[in-house]
């Protein structure tokens, strides 16, 4: 089976950043994901929702760092 290749044009247009997760929280409304505060070094911390509740985690991922 042939791999699709991404141009590098098409991977130019990707915005990537890390940054460090600062707290994580179970979702109010759901019960496969959390709730993520992440410092992207910008003037306030960005909220995301993950659904990453049933993974296993071999550490809290409030401890990594995320890459978005």
């Amino acid at each position: 089976m042939a791999k699709d290749i991404v141009s590098y044009a098409d991977f130019e247009k990707l915005d990537l950043r890390i940054g460090k997760i600062l707290s994580v929280s179970d979702h109010p409304n759901a019960n496969k994901l959390y709730v993520l505060e992440v410092d992207l070094n910008e003037d306030k911390p960005r909220i995301i929702v993950a659904g990453l509740r049933n993974q296993k985690h071999d550490v809290p991922p409030h401890t990594k760092v995320c890459g978005l």
